[in-house]
């Protein structure tokens, strides 16, 4: 069993939702997951800091995908052979009915806040689940 996950948050500063999956990533590592998260980085990954690199061979990885493209999980299959979540917040969003209109990518109104902290829910149980994987790297999907 994995004993840890690791969450690289969109580093998308253009839109809501990259603000959203940061907060989320946040709230997840602190609060709902404490000693069960390491946050990955992308501008890290980028630059091939080896203790993110490390991170994302090591421990399954779950995406917050703050832009169309899914940046994060192009980055992250640059150096991990599978990624066990990607998860784009604006669908994500979408199919629960949480609108963001009140925020934008600077600042998180009380709809961005509520939209943070579902995902941060949201990603502690995909958490939970990669981290009963009895072998970590054969049950991977997006969610």
């Amino acid at each position: 069993m994995p004993e840890k996950v690791c969450i690289v948050p969109s580093s998308e500063l253009t839109t809501v939702f990259g603000k959203i999956g940061r907060q989320a990533s946040y709230i997840v590592c602190e609060d709902l997951k404490p000693g069960k998260i390491v946050l990955g980085c992308m501008p890290a990954l980028f630059s091939n800091v080896q203790e993110d690199v490390d991170f994302i061979i090591r421990y399954p990885v779950i995406t917050l995908e703050g832009h169309p493209m899914h940046h994060a999980a192009k980055l992250v299959k640059k150096y991990s052979q599978a990624i066990s979540a990607e998860i784009d917040i604006e669908n994500l969003l979408k199919e629960v009915n949480i609108e963001v209109l009140d925020s934008s990518a600077e600042k998180l109104g009380p709809n961005g806040e509520k939209a943070a902290k579902f995902l941060a829910e949201y990603t502690a149980k995909q958490v939970d689940k990669l981290l009963l994987c009895s072998r970590p790297g054969l049950e991977h999907s997006n969610f």
